[in-house]
């Protein structure tokens, strides 16, 4: 196992990229079955939503298309954006449920229960709210960005101009993000761990167990679920793009965003599993 000592004499392994990366997609297709288990309800509920979201949508743009009157005001129906963030919050129910029960499959050999059986469990709620602290710190330094403009007036007075601090403004927020996107990465271990109950590892002890390993995660997260995003993108615009007559536009609609949430959850484990292999090898290492 390639270490790094640091000057604490604490071991920091470097993360098998490749092998963590092949043992992901291993794992999701030697438990499919496992899959299906824990995500069956969450596919029959996300489908119905988004099915009926899609259904609505082509009925408006057909009706704003139809009318061009109404075309100069674009705002949503009350009932769609009430169905639209009722379907955001399953989803986000579905895909934590779904990321629990994959961790601890993966990390316990703990044997799934029905779908969505987990929503009452402290694991979920565990997750949540790891998941909810490390955005946080995650934004700390998009957050300090906005403070340092608001106090030393470097907005721009005008859209159309470039102000002098412009180009030193952009620099910040690249920086910024990129900052974000490392706090969020140093942390992911935290995920698993509270999903399988585990409260040993502190945010301290994360950060320093993914110590000298950001790219790696970022490059395995990303090879987990660029494809997956793919494949998710062709789907919908295959079913999008099938030539129907008006009298089914509606229909269309319905099934590609039905079809589409569908493949994203069905896949979602995938990244998760990257989650939990990288997490036994940097935070438990044997």
């Amino acid at each position: 196992m390639t270490a790094m000592v640091g000057t604490e004499g604490i071991s920091h392994p470097k993360l098998p990229l490749w092998r963590t990366i092949r043992l992901s997609y291993s794992s999701y297709f030697q438990h499919f079955g496992d899959v299906l288990r824990i995500s069956v309800f969450w596919l029959a509920t996300t489908a119905m939503l988004d099915a009926a979201m899609g259904w609505m949508q082509a009925s408006w743009m057909t009706h704003v298309l139809a009318n061009p009157r109404a075309r100069p005001d674009l705002t949503q129906p009350v009932e769609m954006t009430v169905l639209d963030n009722i379907g955001s919050a399953v989803v986000v129910l579905a895909s934590v449920s779904i990321a629990v029960a994959w961790h601890r499959l993966l990390l316990l050999e703990e044997r799934p229960g029905r779908s969505g059986g987990n929503l009452a469990t402290s694991a979920l709620w565990l997750y949540v709210g790891a998941a909810i602290i490390i955005c946080l710190l995650a934004a700390v330094p998009f957050l300090a960005l906005l403070l340092a403009t608001w106090l030393f007036g470097w907005t721009p007075a005008s859209g159309d101009a470039i102000e002098p601090q412009t180009p030193s403004l952009i620099a910040a927020t690249i920086v910024a993000y990129a900052a974000g996107t490392a706090i969020l990465l140093r942390l992911c271990l935290l995920l698993p761990a509270c999903a399988i109950g585990d409260l040993t590892l502190t945010i301290k002890g994360a950060w320093r167990r993914s110590r000298g390993n950001s790219w790696r995660l970022f490059w395995g997260i990303a090879a987990c679920i660029v494809p997956s995003a793919v494949i998710v993108g062709l789907v919908f615009l295959t079913v999008m793009l099938i030539p129907v007559t008006a009298d089914l536009y509606q229909a269309q609609w319905a099934a590609s965003g039905a079809i589409g949430i569908c493949c994203w959850l069905i896949t979602w484990p995938i990244w998760i599993g990257f989650l939990s292999h990288a997490f036994r090898y940097l935070a438990r290492p044997a």
